[in-house]
């Protein structure tokens, strides 16, 4: 029951070797740099893609979602900080709205008592306004205008 069998050899010489046999690293996947550089995404290829899949990526959601983003860039940029920094100087402009309008009052003629509040913050008092005005009336004999009626008419 034994085969025969024929077993060829082909013996190459040092010349002939690198000219039938690919001796390179590239049929294994290995690049060179200059395609390394080219294949590597930039930030302009990476906004770019991301305004194609904008509406794609969920809103919400630990990771690939626009929450992650905002979440981890703020930590990135120190945004807290910012934020911080963006309240004090809203609480600062809350205060001067009410320092120019309490002028304002002041100037037009309008006193302004304040009643402390129950939870004792300065922030939160409310406020009686009062006001001193004088009106004048006048009386006229003429007849009326005949606007302002509103009803029917006899034409």
């Amino acid at each position: 029951m034994a085969e025969k069998i024929d077993i060829k050899k082909t013996v190459l010489n040092k010349a002939q070797y690198p000219k039938i046999i690919n001796t390179k690293f590239s049929e294994l996947g290995i690049s060179n740099i200059t395609d390394i550089i080219e294949e590597t995404p930039t930030v302009e290829s990476f906004f770019k893609l991301y305004d194609e899949l904008f509406y794609d990526i969920p809103a919400l959601g630990s990771k690939n979602s626009h929450e992650y983003i905002v979440k981890t860039s703020g930590e990135y940029i120190s945004f807290d900080q910012d934020s911080e920094i963006i309240k004090a100087l809203q609480e600062e402009i809350s205060l001067l709205r009410e320092e120019n309008l309490q002028l304002q009052m002041k100037a037009a003629g309008v006193e302004q008592i304040k009643i402390p509040s129950l939870s004792g913050s300065e922030s939160s008092d409310a406020s009686v306004t009062t006001s001193t005005t004088t009106t004048s009336t006048s009386t006229s004999t003429s007849a009326p205008s005949g606007g302002g009626g509103g009803g029917y008419s006899s034409y």
